[in-house]
């Protein structure tokens, strides 16, 4: 049997630069993350590691290299160093990534295993390993006269804490392990001084009686425990294997998150009152942490469809109410109005979504609007043959001549602003008020923010510029692409349209295929997700000041009104 003592020493982070160290189940990792967003990545990774340790058994170098890898496989933009023991029964096994493992035993410090080595070897009494980041292997070194501490691994890392700068202390991370045989101990008699003196005497005839009792009371010392200790490991094999059963549900969220995810959210409940029902046992101290685990996966499997609601329809508004022959053709929300394109009639409908009050326009002669929105209060549309086009006192007027379009997905209009997004050009074109009316197309992009557009879908305005393509969400300030981070289990290729605008405090993703609607808040992490069958074929949808989702279904408004 051998005893084991550890340590830590972690450095300081930074911006890009952060450490991690997992001690579990006698494997033992210290890693570095470099790159963009470090802390959410150092993060992801160290949890899968945990993860995947819950389950794993240590059998090999190689087992131990694949399990971390693959862990690392999920950071994305980033490098990750790391360096990992195992201790095993009487062997050990080492491995490293960019990080080093060295050995100590008693009086010599050398490498054990470094760069990209995976090794084993027996397990010694009385030597210390250190797990290191790259940049403490070298320091390490400098300060051999302290390991002289090797047996305190506490003493390494408060040595390590003194002796290294804080300005070079990014980066840096350590995990001393110190191993140690367990020497039984024997109880030491000690000879009498002299001829014993009698304290107290029993009578023969009672001595069998005593010694009766005695046996009795050990008899009873030791079927107790024996039972108790049943009745205990009975407990932990329930606990142990409820945390399995639970384990095995959870990493099945996985694979059924995208198919149906109204399904999802009813195992994510099940699993959730399963787990609170563990929580309130007493737990040791390894199955909660697997309790915790377990949690944190949950939360992530959440992320695709937060909190469900099932929510049913009412009809909001028949189109033919404004004309018996009226088809919707294209339809876009903002400033709290429908603003209905009917290329049928060649007619331009408005319908404000308080008051439910409706106007009709009729474009100027010769034109034909590809689509419409308002500026303040007055409707504008884009035809791609003729330019864009004003309404004042009932009347359009041209606003900007026919410009180099390519292929136009969309307009949309921010306070006085038009957009106009171009996919064939990969652009988003701005229009601003001058004195002569509007100007001519500028580049919304900053130089070096422009990207591919060929597969974009629809762009939204609160301020900011939201984009949708067939894979990303990307949002904009200024031209500028600022970082947005949703859940990679949302499967962008199924969502049709999105919606915001100025007054929201979310962002919303129509997904047809799933008949749902996701609810984002505006860092992109997932609130709720909003089912109803009518959804299944849906185009185009909005939502009036986050308490009403309105959408188009067969020539009819309909409404959701529980968010």
């Amino acid at each position: 049997m051998h005893h084991i003592k550890h340590a830590i020493f972690l450095g300081k982070n930074s911006e890009n630069s952060v450490t991690f160290f997992i001690a579990q189940h006698q494997v033992y990792i210290i890693g570095e993350v470099v790159g963009k967003n470090a802390s959410e990545q150092s993060k992801a990774v160290s949890e899968k590691i945990r993860s995947e340790l819950l389950y794993s058994t240590i059998s090999s170098s190689s087992v131990l290299v694949e399990l971390i890898e693959k862990a690392v496989a999920r950071a994305q933009g980033v490098s990750v160093s790391w360096s990992a023991l195992s201790l095993s029964q009487d062997t050990s096994y080492v491995a490293t990534t960019m990080g080093s493992v060295l050995m100590y035993d008693t009086s010599t410090l050398y490498c054990a295993c470094s760069q990209n080595e995976h090794k084993h070897g027996p397990i010694k009494p009385d030597t210390t390993f250190f797990l290191t980041t790259p940049p403490l292997t070298k320091i390490l070194t400098t300060i051999e006269t302290h390991l002289k501490n090797a047996p305190h691994p506490k003493l390494v890392t408060d040595a390590l804490y003194e002796n290294i700068p804080e300005d070079q202390q990014v980066g840096t991370a350590c995990i001393v392990i110190y191993v140690e045989e367990d020497v039984p101990t024997t109880p030491q008699i000690e000879p009498e001084e002299g001829p014993a003196k009698a304290r107290f005497s029993i009578q023969p005839r009672h001595l069998k009686g005593a010694l009766s009792l005695i046996v009795f009371a050990v008899l009873i010392f030791i079927v107790g425990n024996f039972v108790f200790g049943m009745i205990e490991t009975k407990r932990n094999a329930s606990i142990n294997l409820a945390i399995t059963t639970i384990g095995k549900g959870v990493d099945a969220l996985s694979t059924g998150s995208a198919k149906d995810p109204q399904k999802l959210a009813r195992e994510i409940t099940d699993l959730e009152t399963q787990l609170k029902q563990l929580t309130s046992k007493k737990l040791s101290s390894t199955q909660a942490s697997s309790v915790q685990v377990l949690h944190a996966k949950i939360k992530d499997a959440k992320g695709t469809v937060g909190n469900v609601q099932v929510s049913k329809e009412e009809l909001f508004f028949d189109i033919r109410l404004i004309h018996k022959d009226a088809q919707i053709s294209v339809m876009t929300i903002t400033n709290s109005t429908a603003v209905i394109l009917d290329k049928k009639r060649n007619k331009i409908y408005t319908l404000e979504l308080a008051a439910k009050n409706k106007n009709e326009f009729t474009p100027k002669t010769g034109t034909t609007p590809l689509f419409a929105s308002l500026v303040q209060d007055s409707v504008v549309y884009i035809d791609i043959k003729n330019g864009i086009y004003k309404e004042t006192d009932g009347s359009f007027e041209k606003i900007v001549s026919k410009e180099d379009w390519g292929s136009l997905k969309g307009l949309e209009t921010f306070n006085s602003n038009i957009y106009a997004l171009d996919t064939t050009r990969d652009e988003i074109y701005k229009y601003t008020p001058v004195e002569s009316g509007y100007s001519s197309k500028i580049s919304y992009f900053q130089p070096g923010s422009a990207i591919d557009l060929a597969r974009a879908k629809q762009i939204v305005i609160d301020y900011y510029v939201y984009l949708l393509t067939n894979d990303s969400l990307y949002k904009f300030n200024g031209g500028a692409r600022e970082d947005l981070s949703i859940s990679e289990k949302i499967q962008l290729s199924d969502v049709r349209a999105i919606y915001t605008d100025s007054d929201s405090s979310f962002l919303y993703l129509l997904d047809p295929v799933h008949t749902r609607v996701i609810v984002l808040d505006k860092k992109g992490a997932t609130i709720r997700s909003i089912f109803n069958p009518l959804l299944k074929n849906v185009q185009y949808f909005g939502v009036y000041k986050d308490t009403r989702l309105i959408f188009l279904h067969n020539n009819k408004l309909y409404m959701l009104d529980n968010l």
